[in-house]
């Protein structure tokens, strides 16, 4: 999942994305960050991940609390957006 997460480097309209699978042998789901601006580390940290600002790792325990995850990248994308546009 870690080179597949940066195949979505090059894509303008795509600001931060993530890869997520699940982790059969210790029951949790394992994602990927990455961003072309937005700083994802700080997204990170509220799923018990970290990383760098614009690569970033989480660990969650079921797939559920990916649809939070992606709520808040999002919001993350929109600020970065408009504080890009002023």
């Amino acid at each position: 999942a870690c080179n597949v997460v940066n195949n979505l480097t090059y894509i303008d309209d795509i600001y931060s994305w993530g890869i997520f699978s699940y982790d059969k042998v210790n029951d949790n789901v394992r994602g990927s960050l990455r961003s072309r601006g937005p700083i994802v580390n700080e997204v990170a940290t509220k799923y018990n991940g970290g990383g760098h600002i614009y690569a970033a790792g989480v660990r969650v325990k079921e797939f559920k609390e990916i649809d939070n995850l992606i709520m808040d990248l999002d919001e993350v994308c929109k600020l970065y957006i408009e504080d890009k546009n002023k």
